[in-house]
């Protein structure tokens, strides 16, 4: 399954090329997923700005209603401000060869935009936690070509520079260290429990983590079965068990189960040198109106002779589903055992 991951881009005015390193600089600012771009006006109208938007507001995967992977924002080189100084992510795209080409990457990288090379990364120069994406090429051709053939490197780039944020907004109000002490004593699974999520359910092989807002419901289950389980679909069939017997709907005998009718998409990715199998799909409510987004985790954990599933669904009935959803993977994508 392609996967596609959250950007942000900023723009750097010239004069920032004289900022003084000696000061200290405070965390860069921004939701979650923002994006500004970067480049001329006449390449935001044309085939640049065409292939930079076909990557980078392409829908998220999977949601029940469309949401782009990122919120983009576009600005030309002379409307930056000191304002925008301190956003996250920077991505200016610029062909060299243009007559009217930016000097903003000019002013701020000078010789190092060389030919031979079609990116240039900074770190925290205006703000914390702050990451400058320069992609370029000596012509128009060259830069389309590499950013189609890139694309997603180019979007991971972003996105992973966004895990500070994602830890930060996750754990908001701390760690809540009963209830990681309790994961680990009952589960064997070292895995950081945000404060405000509360214990929804649990037996001798399961715990099931809730997070309840008046726009949302962020929910997080884990289970552990004995023996390795080698089948592909066997994540998504302990899913729909556990949403059988524990998520109820509001019509007699509703629960929740996968949508057969979307399907849902596999692929291998390793997490803290542990191999998982991720499924991604839509849930809903049989025989209600309920559904949303899961991503579901098989491990193959070998070592103590055991499976683990994890699973993470959100429940937002009127709202975006993105960005709960994202904290939500990151949370899963920190455990080690």
């Amino acid at each position: 399954m392609k996967k596609h991951y959250f950007i942000i881009f900023l723009i750097i005015a010239s004069y920032g090329c004289n900022l003084d390193t000696s000061i200290p600089i405070s965390d860069a600012t921004g939701n979650i997923d923002e994006v500004i771009i970067i480049m001329e006006k006449f390449d935001w109208q044309g085939a640049l700005g065409d292939t930079v938007r076909h990557y980078f507001t392409q829908a998220y995967d999977v949601l029940p209603q469309f949401e782009p992977i990122f919120d983009i924002r576009y600005l030309e080189p002379n409307g930056f401000t000191s304002l925008l100084t301190a956003a996250r992510n920077v991505v200016i795209f610029d062909v060299l060869n243009n007559d009217s080409s930016t000097k903003l990457n000019h002013s701020l990288f000078g010789e190092q935009l060389k030919s031979g090379k079609n990116t240039l990364i900074k770190k925290d120069m205006y703000a914390g936690g702050q990451q400058i994406l320069t992609v370029f090429s000596n012509n128009l051709t060259d830069l389309l070509s590499f950013i189609n053939k890139k694309n997603t490197q180019l979007t991971k780039l972003v996105a992973d520079n966004e895990n500070k944020k994602l830890r930060n907004t996750l754990y908001l109000g701390g760690e809540d260290k009963q209830l990681t002490k309790h994961l680990k004593s009952k589960l064997n699974i070292d895995l950081k429990v945000p404060k405000g999520y509360q214990m929804a359910k649990e037996d001798d092989n399961m715990m099931w983590f809730r997070y309840d807002s008046d726009k949302y419901t962020a929910n997080f289950v884990l289970q552990t079965f004995d023996e390795i389980q080698t089948a592909d679909e066997f994540g998504v069939l302990k899913r729909n068990s556990f949403g059988k017997a524990y998520v109820e709907g509001t019509s007699d005998g509703s629960f929740m189960t996968t949508e057969d009718l979307v399907g849902y998409f596999q692929t291998a990715k390793t997490i803290n040198n542990i191999e998982a199998l991720e499924s991604r799909g839509l849930w809903k409510l049989t025989n209600d109106f309920l559904g949303g987004p899961f991503v579901n985790y098989k491990i193959e954990d070998k070592a103590n002779n055991r499976t683990i599933v994890l699973d993470a669904f959100v429940m937002a009935p009127a709202g975006k589903k993105r960005q709960v959803m994202r904290q939500l993977e990151y949370w899963m994508n920190t455990i080690s055992l």
